[in-house]
């Protein structure tokens, strides 16, 4: 996992415990976040012919800082394939891959702070990256609208329970 960050463009945050999309007001425009995700395990050869489902897990990090978790009126979300690769200690606002928006998975807004989004059905988007040969490429998470203090903020594996 690593994240970029719109109001510092050249650092590198792929140490945080979330993986967080947010708008907050900051100098100029707001500071605005989001967050890359790889994929772990891949052995073997995948097609996405033999891919029947996927699906994956985020769960709700809480408060964090000024942010108190899931907040916003539009904080929707989306998950969209990046088109090459990435390095989580090196990724940074400034180098963040593009995106495909093919099979992009839309996350509805948070009805809490501490929404999980279990079961997220990314069964396209994963057979689309398979046919593209970008599956080690990730994903990102990002708001749909940049709009001030809407977030969606999520536990990254760099989490743990003091971090709360």
């Amino acid at each position: 996992m690593g994240y970029s960050n719109g109001a510092s463009v050249n650092n590198n945050y792929g140490f945080v415990p979330q993986n967080a999309a947010w708008a907050i007001a900051s100098t100029g425009t707001g500071d605005k976040n989001n967050a890359v995700f790889a994929f772990a395990g891949q052995t073997g050869t995948v097609t996405s012919a033999s891919v029947q489902n996927a699906y994956i897990n985020l769960y709700a990090h809480g408060t964090l800082g000024s942010l108190n978790g899931h907040e916003g009126t539009t904080n929707e979300c989306h998950l969209q394939q990046l088109k090459s690769t990435w390095a989580e200690n090196t990724i940074t606002w400034s180098n963040v891959p593009s995106v495909d928006t093919t099979n992009q998975v839309t996350l509805k807004k948070s009805t809490s702070a501490n929404q999980d989004y279990l079961q997220i059905d990314v069964t396209n988007l994963v057979k689309n990256t398979l046919d593209n040969g970008t599956i080690d490429n990730g994903f990102l998470l990002s708001l749909v609208n940049d709009k001030i203090k809407n977030s969606m903020i999520f536990k990254s594996k760099d989490y743990n329970t003091s971090d709360t």
